[in-house]
């Protein structure tokens, strides 16, 4: 099971790091689980919620976090692909809302890559990316020139040393 939140357009996401629906207990409790991932840090999910989602399952706890969404974006990246998931055909897209990304995940999930969020240029999904060059044949870089500019999409490009399409 996977447990996150979100702030933003919906408000009612972010009280759902601070308890545990009885939906989701039920859920928890059904036995299916040897993971529960939790996605963000405490402010996102609390440590309560963790914790008694891992006393319901008994299962093994992975918390995936950095200080920033965009870091938060690397570290599930990361475990993803410790798991199976692939650099090739990665999909950036915006952290700065959330549609974006969320159309991002079934192209992802499709070509068995990862989705990273990015803000700009410098965001960490690039410097992250750079460990990958030469070692990807493409990437692909949702939402229009507004929400991911032309630098941020080059500067994916060169991190991961592809050619830069139009």
């Amino acid at each position: 099971m996977i447990i996150a939140t979100g702030t933003g357009e919906d408000q009612s996401a972010q009280k759902l790091g601070h308890y545990l629906t009885a939906r989701q207990r039920s859920a928890l409790a059904s036995g299916r689980f040897s993971k529960v991932i939790v996605v963000g840090g405490t402010n996102a999910v609390s440590d309560h919620v963790a914790a008694n989602a891992q006393s319901i399952t008994g299962a093994q706890l992975i918390r995936l976090s950095g200080a920033t969404r965009y870091e938060t974006s690397e570290q599930i990246a990361r475990w993803t692909m410790n798991n199976g998931l692939s650099m090739n055909g990665a999909v950036y897209a915006t952290g700065a809302n959330f549609p974006d990304a969320l159309a991002a995940g079934p192209l992802a999930g499709k070509s068995g890559s990862v989705t990273l969020l990015v803000e700009n240029a410098n965001s960490p999904a690039v410097s992250f990316s750079a460990e990958y060059k030469g070692k990807v044949d493409k990437a692909y870089v949702v939402g229009g020139t507004n929400v991911v500019d032309h630098i941020t999409a080059n500067a994916i490009a060169d991190s991961l040393g592809l050619r830069h399409a139009q």
